[in-house]
C-alpha cells in the first residue's frame, strides 16, 4: 500500500526535526569546544604571565639582597678600616724588648669594637706573637688554638721578609681570610729605616655586625 500524502509530510517534519536538533548539537559541541579552547588558552597565557612574573621577581629580589650585601659589605669595610687605623698605628719604639709591654696600654687607651682579638709580633724580641689581655693589661704569650693558628699562618709571610731584610717604604694594612672564622687584619710597623720592627693586627668579631 503507498504512503499517503499525510505519511509523506509527517516524514519530511520529521526529517526536518532531526537536521534542526544535529545542527543544534553540532552548535552546542562547537560552543562547548570554543569555550574548552579559550580556557585552554587562558590558562596558558596565566601560567606564562605567573612565571615570567616569579622570574622578574626573582631577579628583583636577588639585585636587592645585591644592593643590601653591598651596602653593609661598604659599611663593614670602613668600620674595620676605621678602627684599624685607630688601634694597629703603633710607634716603632714599642717593639723592642724593653718596651713591648708598653703596646698593652696603648691597646687600652683605644676603645675598639668588633675586634675579637688584638696582637702584636716584635722582630726585635725573636719574632715572637703576643695577645693583648686586657684584664691587665698585659701582653701573654698565646697558647696553641685556632685563633693561634690563624694568626701565625697571617703574619708567617712577614716573617720572610724581615729575614730577606726587605724595606717597606710604603705600607698598607694587609687582610688574611684563609680561615673565614678567624679573619685578620695586620698592619706593618716600619722604624727610621723602613725596615719592619714589628706587626700590629686584630682577628675580626664577626658576631660584631651581626649582633648590631
Amino acid at each position: 500500500m503507498a504512503p499517503s500524502g499525510i505519511d509523506k509530510a509527517s516524514a519530511r517534519e520529521l526529517r526536518a526535526v532531526e537536521r534542526s536538533v544535529f545542527r543544534k548539537r553540532l552548535a552546542l559541541w562547537g560552543g562547548l569546544v570554543a569555550v574548552i579552547v579559550s580556557l585552554v588558552v587562558l590558562l596558558g597565557l596565566q601560567w606564562w604571565w605567573l612565571t615570567d612574573l616569579e622570574e622578574k621577581t626573582a631577579i628583583a629580589r636577588k639585585a636587592t639582597m645585591r644592593n643590601v650585601l653591598d651596602a653593609i659589605t661598604k659599611e663593614v669595610h670602613v668600620h674595620y678600616l676605621k678602627i684599624s687605623e685607630r688601634a694597629l698605628n703603633l710607634p716603632p719604639e714599642v717593639f723592642e724588648a724593653k718596651a713591648l709591654e708598653k703596646t698593652s696600654y696603648y691597646f687600652k687607651k683605644k676603645e675598639i669594637f668588633g675586634a675579637k682579638r688584638l696582637f702584636v709580633v716584635s722582630y726585635p724580641v725573636h719574632g715572637k706573637t703576643f695577645f693583648y689581655e686586657p684584664k691587665g693589661p698585659s701582653l701573654v704569650i698565646p697558647e696553641y688554638s685556632d685563633e693561634t693558628l690563624a694568626v701565625w699562618a697571617a703574619t708567617a709571610p712577614w716573617k720572610i721578609l724581615v729575614k730577606k731584610g726587605v724595606q717597606q717604604k710604603t705600607t698598607v694594612f694587609s687582610v688574611d681570610e684563609r680561615d673565614p672564622v678567624n679573619r685578620i687584619i695586620i698592619n706593618p710597623i716600619t722604624d727610621e729605616n723602613w725596615e719592619i720592627v714589628g706587626l700590629a693586627g686584630m682577628i675580626v668579631d664577626q658576631c660584631f655586625f651581626e649582633d648590631e
